[in-house]
Formats: C-alpha cells, structure tokens, sequence
C-alpha cells in the first residue's frame, strides 16, 4: 500500500511539473500573439493616417480579414505597407488584383465585378 501511494505521489509531482512547463510555454505564445496583433495596429493606424480613402479601406479591410495575424501575414504587410507608402494607388492595385486572383467568385467571366470591399476576398498581395 505504501508502495503504491509512492507511485501515486511520483505521478502527480511529476504532472505538475509538466503542466508548469507547458505554462511557460503558452504564456510566451501569448504574448508573441500580442505583439504581433500590436504590430500590425500599429502599420495600419500609420496606413489610415496617410488620409486616402483606398488606403483607409484597405487597412479596414485587412483588419477586418486578419484580426490575429500570423508572422507570414504580418511580414507580408510590412510589405504592403512600403509599398502603398511608395505608391498610395498600389493599395487598389495589390486588393484588386488579390481579389481577382482568389475569389470563388471570381472566375473568367466574373472577374470584372469583384469589388474592394467584398468580403468574400481578403486583402493582401
């Protein structure tokens, strides 16, 4: 019996320090996220703060599209953004050209009706 309760006190001491690792490690995923997501507000209050109206739709809709970014977007909005800061009409280009490219909707005789802001289309490249 005493044997047993050993084993018993083994298992749970040795759990507990599982869960404490694992702890650590979804505490640091976290926060990654949490910078990531403040990245990104941060590149689009500077896209919308250029004060032109594709840019602010684009911006809009990315957020709306890509509310927890993943590194791969967010690296592809660092992109995005020099781009439009080089070009604003570069922010109709790449959506619209995105859009044509990716939407269900959008095979070769739909493609000329996509809007901008459909939501069927996220933004991007």
């Amino acid at each position: 019996m005493f044997k047993l309760i050993l084993v018993v006190l083994a298992f749970v001491a040795v759990a507990a320090l599982v869960d404490l690792g694992g702890s650590d490690e979804r505490a640091e995923q976290a926060r990654y996220a949490a910078q990531r997501i403040e990245s990104q507000d941060a590149i689009l209050t500077g896209l919308q703060a250029m004060n032109d109206a594709a840019v602010s739709e684009f911006a809009s809709d990315w957020r709306k599209a890509f509310p927890e970014p993943s590194p791969a977007k967010l690296s592809e909005l660092r992109d995005i953004e020099q781009r439009i800061k080089n070009d604003k009409t570069a922010a109709v280009k790449m959506t619209r050209a995105y859009k044509m490219k990716n939407s269900p909707f959008c095979n070769g005789e739909v493609k000329a009706v996509v809007s901008l802001s459909s939501p069927d289309c996220p933004p991007g490249l």
